[in-house]
């Protein structure tokens, strides 16, 4: 029985073993890195971390196994060319005239594992310290005890809850912080409470 075309045996190694790892590399890395960058509170770190992490780990899999292939034996349906990189003799299928030899494949390999590794460490960490500050700053305006809601008719309505504070406002007035911004309050004969921002009454 005659043998097949190398190419297609090459292809099909390619389309079943290579390129379906590739593919989930590239998807589980990419994927991560825009979990971080979309900065989603809990879920970005939860799930873009470790979905970068082992994208990253496939992808050095991935290109370990490119370079760990070894080499043919030479046999009528392979010659000798040029390596493209070190310009060495190297054994390639006959219907391939331009190949990068093993060696010069597997510091290729060595070179973007590691430029990986540099690319994930600068990408993740600035966005996992930002998302970590950000969950903090959450998780502290969570715990700070909210300002006391007092009874009647507010206008406008968010200075019913708020603090009084040292009067910066006309004698008439009382100062209060309304949601971090100062106000001047003042109580009408109808018992609602009418409040103007300090800063567009003292000029």
């Amino acid at each position: 029985m005659a043998r097949s075309f190398p190419f297609k045996e090459f292809l099909f190694e390619f389309l079943t073993k290579s390129l379906p790892s590739l593919f989930l590399s590239l998807v589980l890395f990419v994927g991560g890195i825009v979990l971080l960058a979309l900065r989603i509170p809990f879920w970005s770190l939860f799930l873009g971390l470790p979905a970068s992490q082992i994208g990253i780990v496939f992808l050095i899999f991935t290109f370990e196994s490119f370079s760990r292939k070894k080499s043919v034996l030479p046999t009528k349906e392979y010659h000798m060319v040029s390596c493209l990189n070190c310009s060495r003799q190297t054994i390639a299928p006959k219907y391939i005239h331009k190949k990068i030899c093993d060696d010069c494949q597997v510091k290729i390999a060595q070179k973007i594992k590691s430029a990986l590794v540099v690319f994930y460490i600068l990408v993740t960490i600035p966005l996992t310290v930002g998302l970590a500050k950000k969950n903090l700053e959450l998780r502290r305006k969570a715990l700070e005890p909210s300002p006391p809601c007092d009874s009647g008719i507010w206008n406008p309505l968010e200075c019913r809850c708020g603090t009084w504070q040292e009067n910066q406002c006309p004698p008439e007035k009382r100062a209060r912080d309304c949601q971090g911004e100062i106000f001047c309050c003042f109580q009408k004969e109808d018992q609602t409470w009418d409040c103007q921002p300090v800063k567009d009454i003292v000029r």
